[in-house]
């Protein structure tokens, strides 16, 4: 039977503490030391605006946890454009970061390879009632199924698989308990190629495969490795 391992998109980072009320400034009325955020939600693949909902947390780390603080929550207008403010006075000396999120169904959102997420530095007063542009890219989703199939009948070693599809690369290193009978399910971006790539050492030769697959959003396409 074969091995059936599901990795998704969410990351999780640990010892976060959240507090998940929106911050009562965040009311869109701010006139005067403001912070501005400005920009779109893009799907690069399609070449067009998303609309989503967007959250917008402020991030600050205390060496031993990571506070997390809900701002606020908006949706976007119907190309994925959006502005908000809200009073900067809380943030003028903060060392944290703000970070936003935009979601939609049927697309990514994955913190461990910025998908969606778009991070924006320390925030000081010099900063205030001047926009940041926030550009926010919203890949659609859709699935690989890796299928590894490996004969180990002859010595295989150093195995390494890795695959992006534009974004920062996942990599997989089997040294000691190879993939033989496993398929992998993992999200990736849709209407885009995927670029595939893994090496082994084999009867103490090195093979080296590239390889790339292009999925349509909503598809679910199989990939095979196979090493006889």
């Amino acid at each position: 039977m074969k091995n059936i391992a599901i990795f998704s998109t969410l990351f999780l980072i640990s010892l976060i503490v959240i507090r998940c009320t929106k911050d009562p400034m965040f009311n869109g009325k701010c006139v005067s030391g403001c912070i501005i955020f400005q920009g779109q939600v893009f799907d690069p693949n399609n070449n067009v605006g998303v609309k989503s909902k967007i959250k917008i947390k402020h991030l600050v780390d205390n060496q031993l946890f990571i506070s997390s603080d809900l701002i606020g929550e908006l949706d976007t207008d119907e190309e994925g454009e959006f502005r908000f403010s809200f009073d900067g006075t809380e943030y003028k000396t903060s060392n944290g970061l703000f970070e936003f999120s935009a979601y939609k169904n049927g697309y990514l959102t994955d913190r461990k390879n910025y998908d969606g997420i778009f991070i924006i530095p320390r925030v000081d007063s010099t900063a205030f009632d001047v926009p940041f542009l926030v550009n926010i890219d919203l890949k659609p989703k859709a699935t690989l199924n890796i299928d590894f199939n490996i004969n180990n009948n002859y010595p295989i070693s150093n195995f390494i698989f890795s695959y992006d599809y534009g974004n920062i690369p996942v990599s997989y290193y089997f040294n000691n308990s190879l993939p033989i009978d496993t398929t992998y399910i993992i999200d990736v971006g849709g209407d885009g190629y995927t670029y595939i790539n893994y090496q082994y050492k084999k009867n103490s030769i090195d093979k080296v495969v590239h390889d790339s697959i292009f999925i349509k959003a909503g598809e679910s396409v199989v990939y095979n490795v196979t090493i006889e």
